[in-house]
């Protein structure tokens, strides 16, 4: 952080951190920084890696890949994405979890139900 806030003073201009969306992953380096004050853009791994296709050769490492996103923002050609308020991502968060546990009860009815069909059948 300090070498970022190093970097800024010298070339009198404040870091952007530009980053690709990694569904959930990139949440906490995002919440990081951007609590550090610093300007922080999502992007879409499908619109940053249109331009990784360029090169006649294929050269894939973060190094390479930091590069490209960092030319992409330079040449101001990147649409950023939303990244959702922590009270929204919570609120998914927990719809995910009770249409999870309601396919749960449905599988463990159908199971149970299908139990005491063959155990009758039986009789």
């Amino acid at each position: 952080m300090n070498e970022l806030r190093r970097i800024g003073e010298e070339y009198s201009v404040a870091p952007v951190v530009v980053m690709e969306s990694t569904s959930h992953y990139q949440l906490i380096l995002h919440q990081f920084f951007q609590m550090a004050g610093l300007e922080v853009i999502v992007v879409n791994p499908i619109q940053s890696g249109a331009l990784k296709n360029i090169n006649v050769r294929k050269v894939k490492n973060d190094k390479v890949d930091a590069y490209k996103i960092a030319m992409l923002y330079r040449l101001k050609v990147l649409r950023t994405s939303q990244v959702p308020a922590d009270s929204l991502r919570g609120l998914r968060l927990l719809c995910r979890q009770r249409a999870e546990l309601t396919g749960d009860v449905t599988r463990y009815k159908n199971r149970l139900t299908a139990y005491f069909r063959s155990g009758l059948s039986r009789v």
